[in-house]
């Protein structure tokens, strides 16, 4: 074998085996960087988990709160239709009263 065969071939070695090398290092490099990835990936998901949660509660806290506007809106109804009714009371009231003191409201 010639001097230059052998040197082609050292080099061509040489050079595999910093292809190699660093082939290994973007491996290593790669598979650090899938783990960081899939822990955030986790990360991500937990707090998804915990706003869905949060978000849960809100709602039922919501659905509490229209039922009692509901319930407020009906007691509302309610006075409102006895403030007539007593204002209708009291108008009868008054119109007998100055009719019997011999009084004009007019």
């Amino acid at each position: 074998m010639s001097a230059e065969l052998v040197a082609i071939l050292a080099v061509g070695a040489a050079l595999a085996g910093l292809i190699l090398g660093v082939v290994r290092g973007l491996r290593t490099e790669l598979r650090n960087e899938i783990r960081d990835v899939r822990g955030e990936v986790r990360d991500v998901r937990r707090d998804v988990g915990d706003m869905r949660e949060r978000v849960s509660r809100l709602e039922g806290l919501f659905e509490e709160l229209r039922d009692r506007i509901v319930r407020l809106e009906g007691l509302f109804e309610g006075m409102r239709d006895r403030m007539a009714r007593i204002e209708v009371l009291l108008e009868g009231r008054f119109a007998k009263e100055t009719a019997s003191a011999g009084l004009d409201t007019k």
